[in-house]
């Protein structure tokens, strides 16, 4: 990059860069949304050696010289940039001298890790048996401990752990805010629990048929204004949310006798369906068209699982249709 003066050509080199990074992420995100909803059980060992290649590759690109020496210069005529491009540059900064500091074989025995563990995670579910899974959980705190001690900290090896998905917190400050809450919270649980009113549940437990419930749920989730063009619904072991803009693909469960699993189930993962479809197209690939945070990610879907899909106002509009299907 030394004497370059073309600081459009030098950005634009920048942002292909960055989306090849955005892409390659999200085509592990598609594999991990296969692996959950559709692939066999045998495939999830050529599966893991998937992640590793592509996590290999987008570390390559992101912690690499070349995005090195495009941050470099771009940064030292940032006055020419204007303010999204100035914000890419500065959210990438971030993420590549994150990324520098943790090595690429660590970061693909990680996702190896994590893809081999899943068969294992399910087999302890079904079985509700812990012991299978505990080895797997054990293994992976050990190797997000070795990124903690990479990128390094001042008090806890969660910092920087956390620093990843809600940018520039602490455990510190999350705990502050937990203690802040916590004496309502007990206040209000030890009156529930002490009160003489107790809800009726039968309405909760009683058969609906599964395909009825798929059928309720998709109609709830269009209600709430999600793109079925731009997105789909299947079930999983646990329900998730995956994509953006044009490709966003929640799951839910469905249990016959309880209704409440797969409905909150989807109106909570719809709240992140919402937005990420949300989300600018025209900055897609980069810092300044992705999520902020995951707290405000999980603000958006418990507001919808929560605030709404448990009020009185929600099931007095809801209900009498409920009760057609």
């Amino acid at each position: 990059m030394a004497g370059s003066t073309d600081v459009a050509k030098v950005y634009e080199r920048f942002i292909s860069l960055v989306r090849e990074v955005h892409w390659l992420n999200r085509i592990s995100d598609l594999l991990s949304w296969d692996q959950q909803v559709m692939m066999p059980p045998k495939g999830v060992s050529a599966r893991s050696e998937q992640y590793a290649v592509l996590s290999g590759l987008a570390h390559d690109r992101l912690a690499g010289n070349e995005m090195a020496d495009l941050l470099a210069h771009l940064e030292a005529h940032s006055d020419e940039l204007d303010e999204d491009q100035r914000v890419n540059v500065r959210e990438v900064r971030r993420s590549h001298d994150r990324a520098r500091k943790v090595p690429r074989e660590l970061i693909q025995e990680i996702v190896t890790t994590e893809g081999l563990s899943q068969k294992h995670w399910l087999e302890a579910k079904q079985k509700d048996d812990f012991s299978i899974f505990a080895p797997w959980l054990e293994k992976m705190v050990a190797l997000k401990r070795r990124v903690a001690d990479a990128i390094g900290y001042e008090k806890t090896p969660y910092d920087p752990l956390l620093d990843e998905f809600e940018p520039h917190t602490t455990s510190e400050e999350v705990a502050g805010v937990l203690e802040g809450l916590k004496p309502a919270l007990v206040e209000l649980v030890r009156r529930i629990e002490s009160s003489s009113i107790r809800p009726r549940r039968e309405i909760l437990e009683r058969s609906f048929p599964i395909a009825k419930q798929e059928e309720f749920g998709a109609w709830i989730v269009r209600l709430m204004g999600f793109d079925f063009e731009a997105g789909r619904i299947d079930r999983s072991p646990h329900p998730f949310c995956s994509g953006a803009n044009g490709d966003v693909r929640i799951t839910t469960r469905y249990k016959e006798d309880y209704i409440p699993a797969s409905l909150f189930g989807l109106m909570h993962e719809t709240g992140h369906g919402l937005y990420d479809q949300g989300l600018d197209p025209k900055h897609e690939g980069t810092p300044r068209g992705f999520t902020v945070s995951l707290g405000v990610h999980e603000s958006q879907s418990r507001l919808w699982e929560n605030l709404v899909g448990r009020s009185m106002h929600f099931w007095r509009f809801a209900f009498p249709f409920l009760q057609a299907f």
